[in-house]
C-alpha cells in the first residue's frame, strides 16, 4: 500500500518511530481505522492520535495485526470492574461497567472524565475497551480517549502527592515504579 511504503521508507534502519495521526475532528473514524490497519501490516505499532477544536494528542501502541479478534475475546472474560466505552455514529457514548453485576451508562462526554477517575481510583490494573462504529467521529472517538487518559494521570498525581509531597515528575525513578504498580491503567481499542 501508498501508506505503507511511506512509512517504511520514512522510517528507514530506526528500531522504532512514531506516526501521527492529524485528522479532521469531523472526519469518519473508519477512515482512520483503515490507516491503523495500514500501519499494522507494516509493523508500525507506534502512533500519536492528535486533531484540533478540539486540540488532543494521545500516544498509544497499536495492536499487532489479527489482535483486535483476541481483544474482543478478552473482554467476554473481563474483570469485574473493567469499562467498555462504546461510540457509535451519533457519537454517543455507552459506559458499561463488565463481570460481576453490570452497570450501563448513556453518558455526556464531558462526564467520561469523572466516570473514569471514580473507576481508576477503586480500581488498579482496570482495563478499558474502547470500541467505535466506523461512522463515529475521529474528534469525538480522541476525546474520550483523552478523557480517560487524563483521569488516569490525575490519579496518579493525587497518589503521588499523598504518598510522597510530590508531583510523579518529581519522583525518583523508584517511587514511580512503586505508584506504577499501585495505579495501573489499560487500554484497548477495536472498531466495530
Amino acid at each position: 500500500s501508498a501508506i505503507g511504503e511511506k512509512v517504511i521508507e520514512a522510517r528507514g534502519y530506526a528500531d522504532f518511530a512514531y506516526v501521527s495521526i492529524l485528522g479532521d475532528p469531523n472526519v469518519n473514524l473508519g477512515i482512520v481505522q483503515d490507516v491503523k490497519e495500514e500501519l499494522r501490516g507494516v509493523g508500525q505499532l507506534r502512533i500519536m492520535y492528535s486533531c484540533k477544536k478540539p486540540e488532543v494528542k494521545v500516544e498509544r501502541k497499536l495492536e499487532p495485526t489479527g489482535a483486535t479478534k483476541s481483544i474482543l475475546e478478552f473482554m467476554e472474560g473481563s474483570s469485574e470492574g473493567d469499562v467498555q466505552v462504546r461510540l457509535n455514529s451519533q457519537d454517543k457514548l455507552l459506559y458499561l461497567r463488565t463481570g460481576g453485576e453490570k452497570d450501563i451508562n448513556v453518558i455526556y462526554q464531558e462526564d467520561l472524565y469523572d466516570l473514569a477517575k471514580k473507576d481508576i481510583e477503586k480500581n488498579n490494573g482496570i482495563s478499558f475497551f474502547f470500541i467505535a462504529d466506523r461512522g463515529s467521529s475521529y474528534g469525538a472517538y480522541s476525546v474520550a480517549v483523552q478523557f480517560v487518559y487524563d483521569a488516569f494521570r490525575s490519579v496518579r498525581e493525587d497518589l503521588a502527592m499523598q504518598e510522597y509531597g510530590k508531583t510523579f515528575d518529581e519522583l525518583e525513578e523508584e517511587q514511580q515504579d512503586e505508584l506504577r504498580e499501585k495505579c495501573s491503567v489499560r487500554i484497548y481499542e477495536t472498531g466495530k
